[in-house]
């Protein structure tokens, strides 16, 4: 996004910090400085989260903005300086929205005089526009990475057992480590061999269980209980349930 945004503009420093609608706070996404007279990508700390400076709140509220310093002394509240830390002499700040939320900031800096004009809302449009769509991609990425994160520890760590498959259940997407505990057989062998489960389930009961998974669980109301043999001998009764995933279309895309 930032090597595009410079060939609409000159840079010598720049910035696109990623918003966390969740938490309030923004993370840096991608920094880059003029260092020894080359462009260089700062190194960033992913995840971590940084609280909006004055100068970001104005951006968000008001819009984009341009800023023009006569000199390097100049304070300006809630600036962040980045790379060498020199003060940045012209700079631009670009709030950017996609489907009319708030995705992300991009800030595009010369340290020399007056290297923007006053004209150059109409290039600050069209670098929201450009940025607008990569930026929205690129949060969804990473909020899917943090449910994923977070779907997972909640899945290690609770004493049931958590199970998604394909539809037609010839594949184990996820099974959660209880199986090994509750199952005695590994996580492992469950996803080599999606139908072993069905193997330590009771004879008198498996019949019984099979034509429920079959019939039941994509209809959602597969609830049964059952006896389970583990491999050192000893007897569990379990109760399992299951319902269909669907996406936005009403199409079956797992089971859990």
């Amino acid at each position: 996004i930032i090597q595009a945004a410079r060939q609409l503009i000159d840079w010598d420093s720049s910035w696109i910090h990623l918003w966390n609608e969740e938490q309030q706070k923004f993370e840096d996404l991608a920094e880059f400085d003029l260092i020894d007279g080359e462009c260089r990508e700062l190194p960033s700390n992913p995840g971590e989260l940084r609280e909006p400076t004055p100068m970001m709140l104005r951006i968000i509220k008001e819009g984009p903005k341009l800023l023009l310093r006569q000199n390097d002394t100049d304070q300006v509240d809630g600036f962040r300086l980045i790379g060498n830390m020199r003060r940045s002499l012209s700079a631009m700040f670009v709030p950017i929205h996609h489907t009319g939320r708030l995705v992300g900031i991009l800030s595009i800096q010369s340290y020399q005089k007056q290297a923007y004009d006053h004209a150059a809302p109409a290039l600050r449009q069209i670098l929201a526009s450009h940025c607008a769509g990569a930026l929205a991609r690129i949060q969804t990425t990473l909020e899917l990475r943090t449910s994923e994160e977070r779907f997972r520890q909640l899945a290690e760590n609770i004493h049931e057992v958590f199970w998604m498959t394909t539809p037609d259940k010839e594949s184990v997407l996820y099974i959660s480590p209880a199986y090994e505990k509750i199952w005695g057989r590994s996580c492992r062998s469950l996803y080599v061999e999606p139908h072993t489960w069905l193997d330590a389930v009771h004879r008198d009961d498996r019949e019984r269980v099979f034509q429920a998974v079959l019939t039941q669980q994509a209809a959602g109301t597969y609830d049964e209980e059952y006896r389970i043999l583990r491999s050192d001998g000893a007897e569990r009764w379990i109760r399992d349930r299951a319902v269909p995933i669907r996406d936005a279309d009403g199409t079956e895309t797992s089971g859990k």
